[in-house]
């Protein structure tokens, strides 16, 4: 598949992280954050300069010398997560690739990024990963919506739940939630390839580390899919719009438990009221 890389000259690291949240809300599918710039990957076939030129202009920023290039579909993600180390979260849980070596802590978790997000070094998912730790998943149904490299299935799997279901609409981020969970050793994670019409059924913790658009376009799935009491936890929300997301969420039922922030990003924990 070809691609096409926009290279967006700033370097206000929150901006960067700005601009790609509203990129995330198009077609764009991958992001780097460097010191000079944002680099952000679109296929080709969906590339917009209209919608491009749109977002930067409602962010006010005066960037007509960004940079486009056709580059083949690579590995993007893995590339720019091979520079950092192993992780820790909350000194309980740790995340390493599979050439790093095995590290002492309780929960271990081996991800191989490929193209797929999510291996915790980003402030969405990491926070994700700090709010499971202090959930109960012992014997409880999760849905993972979005599920990128599997990192969450695979923690949730990690902390007992008793079945994940996993599900993402690119095929190779399947492939690579499948090889992670093999990696990790968990077999009670289904892996599913589609969108918001696989959602089947209801669960006790439903996780969404996704984007403000796509929590909204697919909230009418995702909130009749949480059980009465049950958990909702997402990420992928600016700060700026929390306040929208808590108020659709809690209009629907739910009541707002607690936020992270971190980096400009929040992660959001609900409960789901009694009818």
């Amino acid at each position: 598949m070809q691609y096409t890389k926009v290279f967006i000259p700033i370097l206000d690291q929150e901006q960067q992280d700005i601009i790609a949240a509203f990129l995330a809300e198009g077609d764009f599918d991958a992001f780097e954050n460097h010191p000079d710039g944002l680099v952000a990957f679109v296929p080709s076939q969906q590339f917009d300069a209209v919608f491009l030129n749109t977002v930067l202009a409602n962010l006010e920023l005066s960037l007509t010398n960004y940079n486009i290039e056709n580059v083949a579909q690579q590995n993007w993600n893995a590339v720019w997560e091979s520079n950092f180390e192993p992780i820790y979260i909350n000194k309980k849980c740790s995340v390493r690739a599979p050439f790093h070596a095995p590290m002492q802590t309780e929960i271990e978790l081996i991800i191989e990024p490929k193209m797929s997000f999510g291996t915790g070094h980003h402030a969405t998912t990491s926070m994700m990963m700090e709010s499971m730790l202090e959930m109960n998943f012992n014997h409880k149904e999760v849905l993972d919506f979005g599920s990128g490299t599997g990192i969450l299935a695979v923690l949730a799997s990690k902390l007992n739940a008793i079945k994940v279901t996993a599900i993402d609409n690119e095929e190779w981020a399947v492939e690579n939630c499948i090889e992670n969970c093999e990696r990790n050793g968990v077999t009670n994670i289904e892996t599913i390839l589609g969108e918001k019409d696989k959602v089947k059924g209801t669960f006790d913790i439903v996780l969404a580390n996704i984007n403000r658009h796509i929590i909204i376009e697919s909230i009418n799935v995702l909130l009749p899919s949480v059980k009465e009491n049950g958990e909702l936890l997402i990420s992928g929300i600016l700060n700026q719009d929390e306040t929208e997301i808590e108020n659709l969420i809690t209009l629907q039922g739910f009541t707002f438990v607690s936020k992270k922030q971190k980096e400009n990003w929040s992660a959001m924990h609900f409960v789901k009221n009694k009818a």
